[in-house]
């Protein structure tokens, strides 16, 4: 039935003079009003959105010439030679793909109904007409098209229920059927391509292409043949030439397919290439972000020389400041990319000039975080590299040129990964122990670049100095003190190093190890540079810990410190007198150690503990008892010689009071009583009467102590 139909209409447009149209759904007029509308009228009315369209653009003007023009009017298509209608099928492909942005206009429908119902391209262009429309595929104006076309025997089949229906094509049906026929998505694929190179505005159908592939590769289970279908789109949309839309669609598809897959290793190579060789000023933000999507998701270890000459020409200007952002302020994950490329760079970087700006600049302004080692190693290693040539080579120039720049890049990197190049330099040295030829040579060789530096490597140990320092075993830190102090009694150091040997010797003080500490003791300088109040600090803390961790010979070490090596430091020597007076008063669990700091107040210089020693330990056998009675009355005698003692007694009586320590509140009572017993030595009434007032009040909470049965029975 369908074919007598057909039959019946070609027969009467054979027929000459014949001024109706074959009876077709319009997109104008229902069923019986396209039936009388003759050809006139629908001239006219394609005339009349064509002139309109016209507005829009001028590159339809060409068209009034031909498919718009008189003759044409009563052009009959299947009267035409093969040739005629060859070239008028070709004028119809041009002028639908220049329609397709106007489409949802009503000049673009005006213009489809003449040429539906003159032209027939509903049946012989279907190709072309739904190339035009295929973008909106979810509009009314789309399915009132569909109904007029032939799908009969054509690769639109699949648009059959749509047809029948009268309802848009979602999106979702559009990708599925993508996915079971991967000739309709090459079709949709060429669609975008032709439309790119035509010339035409073509964002809307760059951005359904764009939507419909990155879908497509979102539900589909990539293989081979997809990413073989795809490739050459993408390589296409990635020249230079394209539109910006069409670029970026690249580059959107690209990143989902990196997502998806993983790709050969010269593919990869050959996208990245294309990416920053073909980047354009107004799109670097988005080509890096694709470059870093590909790199992490792809197994790559290193990057091709022609990437990194392409990177460095084309987005070595902005590459620093857009990873910044990117990681800083927009929160993209970037450090494996970092990585890579910075351990690339690494590769080259001591023959190409540019590549070491690049790298230097984004050790100094890009954080590395938990993806330096890479690079650390291609750096040392390429360091040590340089220990097996011989140095009267014609190279001299070039190798010196080399080891400066090895030097530049660790020391960026050890600004902000100093551990990281540590444990660096380590597994260096493990491995170059393990080489044949001699190992010491590299790794004195390399220790050359560190001098001055935590990062120096220490054979003895074979860790490096700060690892020496930290490490779980004693030997190990103490053969790490003693690097540290070999290293300081070389010439002078800088401003790094002596704050890295103070932090150290500060830190060791809190050693569990008696032959650490006692090695730290004795160095020469330990009051000169370190921080006075911190050094005091940890030294009270080895006089607090006497009994628990450490014997009596570092206890004593750490005496003979408070007690002789301030004198440049007069300024810290009333609060090492505290230090002192909270271990004065002797008790029988603690009077080995309060002995040994009466002992040591021999060669104290302050006037509150002058002839403490001789007054107080003159005798073999010390009668304790009889010893503290000695020992208030020397001070209270000192007390009455020197006034200004008074108000130092009194001051530090009320700082011991809040810290809750039982060597405090000993000394608090021994203050309180020798200033008690000076009551009897002063002769200033007004002195003695304020000094009175003062043992009057603090005594009430004093003596409630329990400590203070000891001095209640002197």
């Amino acid at each position: 039935e369908r074919m007598t139909d057909l039959k019946s209409q070609l027969q009467r447009l054979s027929k000459k003079g014949d001024n109706r149209l074959p009876v077709k759904p319009s997109l104008l007029f229902d069923f019986k009003e396209a039936e009388s509308v003759d050809l006139d009228t629908i001239y006219n009315i394609g005339v009349n959105g064509f002139l309109e369209l016209k507005k829009f653009d001028n590159r339809f003007q060409p068209f009034e010439r031909t498919l718009f023009s008189q003759s044409a009017k009563t052009l009959n298509r299947l009267q035409c030679t093969k040739e005629k209608n060859q070239a008028l099928d070709q004028s119809l492909s041009s002028f639908l793909q220049l329609l397709s942005p106007y489409f949802l206009l009503k000049p673009a429908t005006k213009v489809l109904e003449y040429l539906i119902r003159r032209f027939l391209i509903a049946t012989y262009n279907v190709d072309d007409l739904l190339f035009c429309i295929l973008p909106y595929h979810q509009t009314p104006n789309f399915v009132r098209v569909l109904q007029c076309v032939n799908l009969y025997n054509t690769k639109w089949t699949f648009l059959s229920t749509a047809q029948v229906s009268l309802t848009p094509v979602e999106r979702d049906y559009l990708v599925g059927s993508c996915i079971k026929n991967p000739g309709l998505l090459r079709t949709i694929c060429d669609l975008a391509k032709r439309a790119v190179e035509s010339g035409i505005d073509s964002k809307h159908i760059v951005s359904f292409y764009a939507v419909i592939v990155v879908e497509v590769l979102e539900r589909s289970k990539v293989d081979n043949n997809l990413v073989t279908l795809l490739l050459p789109y993408i390589l296409d949309s990635l020249k230079g030439n394209v539109s910006s839309e069409y670029q970026l669609a690249g580059y959107m598809i690209l990143t989902q397919l990196s997502n998806n897959t993983v790709l050969a290793v010269d593919v990869v190579n050959t996208l990245l290439v294309s990416i920053v060789r073909h980047v354009q000023d107004w799109g670097k933000s988005e080509a890096l972000l694709c470059v870093i999507s590909l790199c992490q998701n792809q197994n790559l270890t290193a990057l091709s020389p022609k990437f990194l000459d392409r990177i460095i020409d084309n987005l070595a200007d902005v590459l620093p400041n857009e990873l910044k952002s990117l990681t800083d302020e927009k929160g993209y994950e970037t450090s494996s990319f970092v990585s890579l490329l910075t351990s690339s760079l690494a590769r080259i970087c001591h023959t190409n000039d540019d590549a070491f700006k690049l790298l230097r600049t984004l050790l100094r302004d890009i954080e590395i975080k938990g993806r330096i080692q890479p690079l650390l190693d291609i750096l040392l290693e390429g360091l040590i590299s340089l220990a097996d040539e011989d140095d009267k080579t014609k190279d001299d120039k070039k190798k010196r040129s080399a080891q400066k720049r090895w030097k530049g890049l660790l020391k960026d990197v050890s600004a902000k990964h100093p551990d990281e190049l540590d444990n660096a330099i380590q597994r260096q040295m493990s491995k170059q122990t393990k080489k044949e030829g001699d190992p010491l040579k590299k790794i004195q060789f390399l220790g050359q670049f560190f001098q001055d530096s935590r990062h120096l490597p220490l054979t003895s140990a074979n860790t490096t100095l700060y690892l020496a320092l930290q490490h779980p075993l004693a030997a190990q830190r103490l053969l790490g003190v003693q690097g540290l102090e070999k290293m300081a009694k070389m010439n002078t150091h800088s401003k790094e190093f002596e704050k890295f040997r103070q932090a150290m010797l500060i830190e060791r003080l809190g050693d569990e190890d008696d032959n650490v500490l006692k090695s730290i003791l004795d160095v020469e300088d330990l009051v000169q540079c370190c921080d006075g109040p911190k050094l005091i600090e940890k030294l009270e803390e080895l006089l607090q810990s006497r009994g628990a961790r450490h014997p009596l010979d570092v206890v004593e070490k750490a005496l003979q410190v408070i007690t002789t090596k301030f004198f440049e430091k007069p300024e810290l020597l009333p609060r090492l007198c505290v230090v002192l007076i909270k271990r004065l008063l002797i008790f029988e669990k603690t009077q080995e150690l309060n002995l040994l700091v009466i002992k040591h107040t021999e060669n104290f210089s302050h006037p509150l503990l002058a002839r403490i020693t001789s007054k107080v330990v003159g005798k073999k056998n010390v009668d304790l008892l009889e010893a503290n009675r000695n020992l208030i009355s020397i001070l209270s005698e000192n007390i009455a010689a020197n006034p200004s003692l008074l108000s130092f007694c009194k001051q530090q009586y009320k700082n011991l009071a809040g810290e809750g320590r039982e060597e405090n509140y000993s000394a608090q009572l021994l203050l309180l009583t020798s200033l008690a017993m000076a009551l009897e030595k002063i002769s200033d009434k007004s002195t003695r009467l304020e000094l009175w007032e003062f043992f009057v009040k603090e005594s009430c909470t004093a003596y409630k102590h329990p400590t203070s049965g000891v001095v209640g029975t002197l």
